[in-house]
């Protein structure tokens, strides 16, 4: 009996399984040109622990603007720099939206409906119309928000020329410089590198981007229907 109701399981998985990849195929069609998705993990077995030189590659045979399997999710990857200005500037209002069905949102965010992981409607522009309200409230709140931001940003360049033009990943560089933003505009202040506080915020920082990218239900959607 218990190895009867085992293997009804393990068909009904296999089932399940094979029915979404057989979908994920399909929609494949909506998508600009990208490598082939395998079962399960998709094109993770294309990348390492270093995702931009594995995509810097796969621009090369797919174009700039390609689409990538992050296990049975599909998503465009935008490569060249002039596709990325075009999404992020030009076309700005265009690709404004989050992705809904991330755990992350669903838990920090309460349902994705925080100014961070809210997707682009009415209501995130009356959250940032009310964010811009409250610097305002405070005076030069802007005016100090554009010093901090050209401080880190001559900060962020200084670190980049002591890099002496080899390449590097800028992620950490990046980060600090958006967290000292944050916390200038937080604490009224500027933290060093080397402050232990500044330091243990960057780090509980990451730990929610690593949980929010990391955890496996984002990418393989159909573990949200196993139980706790």
């Amino acid at each position: 009996m218990i190895l009867e109701i085992l293997f009804a399981l393990f068909v009904a998985t296999v089932g399940y399984i094979l029915v979404g990849y057989l979908m994920h195929l399909m929609r494949l069609k909506e998508y600009p040109p990208g490598p082939w998705p395998l079962p399960i993990v998709g094109n993770l077995n294309l990348i390492s622990g270093q995702p931009y030189k594995a995509f810097d590659k796969l621009a090369k045979k797919y174009g700039p603007v390609m689409s990538f399997s992050f296990g049975t999710q599909r998503m465009v990857v935008v490569q060249g720099i002039k596709e990325a200005k075009e999404m992020l500037v030009t076309k700005g209002q265009s690709f404004a939206g989050r992705p809904q069905d991330d755990l992350a949102g669903e838990v920090i965010a309460h349902g994705h409906k925080d100014i961070v992981f809210s997707d682009y409607n009415s209501s995130l522009k009356a959250m940032r119309k009310i964010a811009h309200g409250a610097l305002k409230a405070y005076g030069d709140g802007l005016i100090e928000l554009e010093q901090s931001v050209l401080e880190e940003a001559d900060a962020l360049f200084k670190r980049f020329d002591n890099k002496n033009g080899e390449g590097f990943d800028p992620k950490d560089d990046l980060g600090l410089s958006v967290a000292n933003v944050i916390g200038a505009i937080t604490f009224g202040k500027r933290f060093s590198e080397e402050d232990e506080d500044f330091q243990n915020l960057l780090r509980a920082m990451t730990l929610i981007i690593k949980f929010d990218f990391t955890t496996p239900v984002n990418t393989l959607p159909f573990l949200r229907l196993l139980p706790n």
